[in-house]
C-alpha cells in the first residue's frame, strides 16, 4: 500500500472518530469582519461557535466560541466551499490527503492548520459531507454567507487562502480560486511561504493571477424593455391591466414602480454571481408589495446542475416557498424544503438576495414611495 494510500485511511478514520463524538453539536460561523481579502494584509477575522472538541483541539482554541486571531501556529489555510459545488467535490479528497500530509510532515504538524467554510450550508449538510469524504479538520456552517459578502463575494468555490503567522496575526500569502487537483501544491505553498518576508507576497501572486481564474460581477445582458415584458407577463400581472414606471434610486439603481389592483408594488432585478467556480451567474427580478412582502419572482436566468435553465414547473414552486416572505422579517433558506431539484445552491442564492434586500426599501423609504 502506497504512503498517499495509508495516510488517506489514517484520515479517514481520525474523520470518523471526530464525527461520532461531535453529532450532537452543531459548529456555526457568528461573524466575519467586513474587510475585503488582499494579499500581502490581514486575514479578516472569522468568529464562530460551538465548535465541538475534537475540532478545538485540532485547532488549539480551547472554548467551542472562538475566532481565527486565537487559532496558534504558522500556517492556516482557509478553504471556502460549498458542498453542492461539483468543483468543491472534486477538492475535497484533495484536502483530506494534505491533512494527512502535513500530519505526516516534521515542519508542518502542529503548526499549520486547515478550516473549513461553508458558504450557503447548513449543519447536517456539512456532517454529510464531512463524512463523505473523509474530513478531519473542522467545517463550519455559514449558511447565511457571511464570511463570502463580509470578504467581498471572491467569485466562486471552492476559494482557497493560504495565511501565515506574522507579528503575532494572519497575513494572507496567496489564494487560488477553483478546484485543486493534487494536495503537493498547497502543501508546498505551506513550506515556501512559511519563511517568506511578506513583501514578496504580493509580486508572486501577480505572477499566479495570469494562470487564475478572474471573475468579473455579473451583468445581465437583456433590454430593459425585454425585462419590464416579462414583468407585466408574469402570473402576478397577466391580464390586470398592469402598468411599469421606470424608478432610479440612488443606491440600487434602476427599478420600477408597477401600478396594478392591491398595488403599487415595486420591482428590480437581482444579479447575483455563483458560489460555484462553474456555475453561471443567477439574475431574477424580485417584485414586492408596499410592506415588503415578495408578490412575484420573474426568472431571468436561474440554472440548475449542469448549467441548464430550471423549467417553469420549478420556478411555480421557488415562487410558492417564497410565498409569505418579507424584506423586512426575512427567513432562513431550508434546503429540505426550498430547494428546487437539482437546483440547491441557486435557490439558496435567491433567498440570501432577498434576505438582504434592506438597500433597496431603505432607497424607496428614503424617496418616499413606501413608508418605514
Amino acid at each position: 500500500m502506497g504512503d498517499f494510500h495509508r495516510l488517506r485511511l489514517l484520515g479517514l478514520g481520525l474523520a470518523a472518530a471526530l464525527l461520532a463524538s461531535s453529532a450532537a453539536a452543531a459548529p456555526r460561523l457568528t461573524d466575519a469582519q467586513s474587510h475585503p481579502l488582499e494579499v500581502g494584509g490581514p486575514l479578516p477575522r472569522l468568529a464562530w461557535g460551538d465548535l465541538p472538541g475534537p475540532d478545538r483541539a485540532y485547532l488549539g482554541v480551547s472554548a467551542p466560541e472562538a475566532t481565527t486571531e486565537d487559532v496558534p501556529g504558522e500556517i492556516l489555510l482557509v478553504e471556502f466551499f460549498n458542498v453542492h459545488c461539483q468543483s468543491c467535490m472534486a477538492q475535497a479528497p484533495v484536502m483530506a490527503e494534505l491533512t494527512a500530509l502535513i500530519a505526516a510532515d516534521e515542519d508542518l504538524a502542529g503548526n499549520a492548520k486547515i478550516l473549513g467554510v461553508a458558504e450557503g450550508n447548513t449543519a447536517d449538510e456539512v456532517a454529510a459531507f464531512r463524512a463523505r469524504y473523509g474530513l478531519s479538520f473542522p467545517l463550519i456552517p455559514d449558511p447565511e454567507f457571511l464570511a463570502y459578502h463580509a470578504f467581498g463575494n471572491p467569485g466562486g468555490t471552492p476559494y482557497t487562502v493560504l495565511c501565515v503567522r506574522r507579528d503575532g496575526g494572519w497575513i494572507v500569502a496567496t489564494t487560488h480560486l477553483g478546484a485543486i487537483t493534487t494536495p503537493m501544491l498547497p502543501f508546498y505553498d505551506m513550506k515556501r511561504y512559511r519563511n517568506l518576508d511578506p513583501s514578496l507576497f504580493q509580486g508572486l501572486a501577480e505572477e499566479a493571477s495570469a494562470f487564475q481564474v478572474v471573475r468579473k460581477p455579473p451583468v445581465l445582458q437583456m433590454p430593459e424593455d425585454e425585462v419590464v415584458r416579462r414583468i407585466l407577463e408574469a402570473p402576478a400581472f397577466r391580464g390586470r391591466d398592469a402598468r411599469a414606471e421606470a424608478l432610479d434610486l440612488p443606491h440600487t439603481g434602476r427599478a420600477w414602480r408597477i401600478e396594478a389592483p392591491g398595488g403599487p408594488y415595486f420591482a428590480r432585478v437581482f444579479s447575483v454571481a455563483p458560489v460555484c467556480d462553474i456555475c453561471h451567474a443567477l439574475h431574477f427580478v424580485a417584485v414586492f408589495d408596499r410592506y415588503g412582502e415578495v408578490a412575484e419572482v420573474v426568472k431571468l436566468r436561474i440554472s440548475r446542475y449542469g448549467n441548464q435553465e430550471i423549467s417553469e414547473e420549478d420556478l411555480a414552486f421557488l415562487r410558492a416557498r417564497l410565498r409569505g416572505f418579507n424584506a423586512f422579517r426575512p427567513r432562513m433558506f431550508d434546503p429540505a424544503v426550498d430547494a428546487v431539484s437539482g437546483a440547491t445552491m441557486s435557490s439558496s442564492l435567491v433567498f440570501d438576495a432577498l434576505r438582504n434586500a434592506g438597500a433597496f426599501f431603505q432607497d424607496l423609504i428614503d424617496a418616499g414611495l413606501v413608508s418605514p
